[in-house]
């Protein structure tokens, strides 16, 4: 919708990135951005280029679940989510692993992420996913 093209998708399984034709693209998200990112010309931020469309955020993940859960967990889990979300700086041992320096996921972290599912997210999501509906009829 925003490029107007006519785009062909396929799973990313078994793909060699490096084999990838001029026309081709890819699209990656989280950390497999990191490492690939110098290998291709151009590159755009999804979330960027959805704002641009919509005028919305886009939602990249949830957590939901298709039944009930105990209290507990949900008190447990939402206070672990809090913890991580609150001391990012506490929470990056992953990133002596990564290609990126301390300073730039933290900036990804505290910056480029926002956590809260509130109602512009939900709307942004909804008209996702009406859209996905779309393309696969």
């Amino acid at each position: 919708r925003l490029w107007k093209a006519d785009i062909e998708w396929k799973p990313l399984d078994g793909i060699d990135l490096t084999a990838l034709k001029p026309t081709e693209g890819v699209v990656l998200i989280g950390d497999k951005t990191f490492s690939n990112r110098p290998r291709f010309q151009y590159c755009y931020d999804l979330a960027g280029c959805w704002h641009s469309l919509t005028g919305l955020p886009f939602v990249f993940a949830l957590w939901i679940s298709t039944s009930p859960l105990p209290g507990e967990f949900i008190r447990q889990f939402s206070a672990a989510i809090a913890w991580g979300v609150q001391h990012s700086r506490d929470s990056i041992q992953l990133a002596r692993t990564l290609p990126i320096s301390e300073n730039e996921l933290i900036v990804y972290l505290e910056k480029d992420i926002s956590y809260e599912f509130d109602e512009r997210k939900k709307k942004g999501l909804d008209l996702f996913l009406s859209w996905l509906k779309e393309i696969q009829h």
